[in-house]
């Protein structure tokens, strides 16, 4: 009897100890993977979303401060992101430059300084740059958006439109107001147990992001999956880029100007991509043309950039720009604006 007890005791403890060498090492990973690599973390802090804020639209909540991939983000009283605790000058008195687009624009895991707004008004200290991107934004919400800033805005001068390969279909938009709406009007839906799982680690253990993108080609997966829509046709394409058609002939109607930019996927910078990975921005050309539209892609200033294309884009994800990559976007974008100065790297 003595003999089994030794035994099991024996297991029991190295059990224990091998629990406990697994967990020095996945704590001592998870220090190296906060500290010494450019990982971040994939929530937004609950509440930064307001419904119909710009009709149908949702929008940022105005005089709102929270986290963004790890940043700290600040709202103004109408929910445009600002730089945190700063005096804001009066735009109404200067000619403004109204930045509309997605989460890109917005800038999660960055200072507000190192957005493409953030930069280009570095670029500009006369003039008043307004960063109104929002998460999740498609082209139907870009003319809800930009509407309601112009009306408000009789300063606003020029409106700089950044237009990401994911704005053709509206499932980030559908999924954001379903949840804003639960979380205000209804009970909340039961989430799968694996996804729960995988936003709870995501938020909270840079370890698991290090591990996933090396066990799976995120950028690549989303960059297929995006791409897929264009291949439902020209036409498909034409009728969700309208909307941007439909923005250019209010602005004008205001005497406006609007300048359109389609901003590359991580993964259409590899070398080992291929040509036909650009057929998505051909397709949003040719659509925009079609309408009246130019507008210019920005894909050839990163790929002649002469930086490692994953360094330009967050870690590990297919859309988000680095500072470096806020950077490029903005310099050649300052190119197209008379009264800007770029600044020497």
């Amino acid at each position: 009897m003595k003999k089994k007890i030794r035994h099991y005791a024996s297991k029991l403890l190295a059990l224990l100890l091998s629990s406990a060498v697994i967990l020095i090492l996945l704590a001592l990973g998870e220090i190296y993977c906060r500290y010494f690599t450019r990982v971040n973390f994939l929530d937004n802090t609950s509440g930064l979303f307001t419904a119909k804020r710009f009709g149908n639209s949702y929008g940022n909540t105005p005089n709102f401060s929270g986290i963004s991939f790890g940043a700290e983000f600040q709202t103004d009283e109408e929910g445009l992101r600002i730089v945190k605790n700063a005096s804001q000058p009066d735009s109404k008195s200067q000619p403004s430059i109204l930045v509309m687009g997605d989460s890109v624009v917005f800038g999660p895991a960055l200072d507000a300084a190192e957005t493409i707004p953030g930069r280009l008004q570095a670029m500009m200290p006369d003039r008043t740059v307004m960063n109104a991107g929002v998460i999740g934004y498609d082209t139907t919400d870009y003319l809800n958006a930009t509407r309601y800033f112009v009306d408000r805005h009789p300063e606003i001068d020029t409106v700089l439109l950044f237009v990401c390969l994911n704005d053709v279909n509206d499932e980030s938009a559908s999924e954001i107001r379903g949840n804003i709406e639960r979380r205000t009007d209804g009970p909340q839906a039961v989430a799968n147990p694996l996804r729960l799982a995988n936003d709870f680690l995501r938020s909270r253990s840079k370890l698991y992001l290090l591990l996933k993108n090396a066990l799976v080609d995120t950028q690549k997966n989303y960059f297929d999956y995006d791409a897929a829509f264009y291949s439902r046709g020209p036409e498909f394409v034409a009728a969700a880029i309208r909307p941007v058609a439909e923005l250019d002939r209010f602005l004008k109607s205001r005497n406006i100007n609007l300048r359109v930019y389609l901003l590359p996927y991580e993964f259409q910078l590899r070398a080992s991509a291929g040509p036909d990975v650009m057929r998505p921005q051909s397709i949003i050309l040719s659509a925009l043309e079609a309408d009246g539209l130019k507008a210019r892609d920005l894909t050839p200033d990163f790929t002649t950039a002469g930086i490692d294309p994953s360094l330009l884009f967050l870690y590990g994800d297919p859309m988000h720009l680095s500072s470096d990559g806020t950077l490029i976007a903005a310099e050649s974008v300052c190119r197209d604006l008379p009264d800007c100065k770029r600044k020497n790297r």
